[in-house]
């Protein structure tokens, strides 16, 4: 197995990914949206206030975990947010 950040060229896994993760989450019965998905690890992979790291095996790509720095809607300092499937 490899460590190794993410890359646009593995949207479509991480996609598959978090699809299986949603279906198994407490979110589940909310909708899940393909596109925003897609949109979001996008944004994630190639933004300056996240990472994505994902393990790869020759079968493909068996998980992920995300970092990522943003605002605190109560305070001015910002806050570090981790998930990982």
């Amino acid at each position: 197995m490899t460590i190794r950040r993410a890359t646009l060229q593995d949207l479509d896994e991480l996609c598959r990914l978090s699809r299986l993760e949603h279906a198994q989450s407490r979110m589940s019965a909310q909708p899940y949206e393909p596109e925003k998905v897609r949109q979001s690890f996008s944004a994630a992979v190639t933004g300056m206030s996240a990472a994505v790291f994902v393990s790869e095996t020759p079968d493909g790509l068996g998980g992920l975990i995300v970092g990522m720095v943003q605002g605190n809607l109560f305070k001015a300092h910002k806050v570090e947010f981790k998930s990982g499937y």
